[in-house]
């Protein structure tokens, strides 16, 4: 939740006035249970997901994550209704669930540095392209996993993909 990744995420919608929500997964933290594969952690995003939208009515539903948190984010695109954009940073493609994630429901963003020495570029890049719809790729050609240095280029890049993509 208090990832510089994610936290420059949180900026990027808040620069364009969309309410965000951060939570840390089940053992994470101070939070109660523990670590699921990635299938309890989608329950803990529908559970945030609902109470969000009691506390924003008339928000759209747009899911964000990074890293982990993308594989979770883009499984939960797949179960939960009404999402109306994904943004997938430095996703474990092969990890998670993402091997059978072909298409999402919605737009999407994949942010992915070139330099990531975690998660196979090239590997993500050619999952992408077998997706329909395909998403709008933010490249960092200098990035690794973490974005150390290039937080301020991820932040304006997805603000701009994101101003086109929702039409803002």
């Amino acid at each position: 939740m208090d990832n510089k990744v994610v936290t420059t995420l949180t900026r990027a919608y808040g620069a364009l006035d969309i309410p965000s929500v951060r939570f840390n997964f089940r053992g994470v933290g101070a939070s109660e249970g523990v670590h699921a594969d990635g299938v309890g952690e989608v329950e803990d995003l529908a559970a945030v997901a609902d109470w969000a939208r009691q506390r924003y009515p008339a928000a759209r539903l747009l899911l964000a994550g990074f890293s982990f948190g993308s594989g979770v984010a883009g499984n939960g695109a797949l179960s939960l209704e009404d999402v109306d954009h994904l943004t997938l940073v430095a996703p474990p493609v092969g990890r998670y669930g993402f091997t059978r994630l072909t298409s999402f429901p919605c737009p999407w963003t994949l942010v992915m540095g070139e330099q990531d020495e975690l998660v196979d570029p090239a590997g993500v890049f050619a999952w992408a392209e077998r997706q329909s719809p395909s998403p709008r790729v933010l490249r960092l050609p200098e990035a690794g996993h973490f974005f150390h240095g290039h937080l301020v280029q991820l932040r304006e890049g997805l603000v701009e993909i994101l101003r086109d993509q929702l039409q803002l």
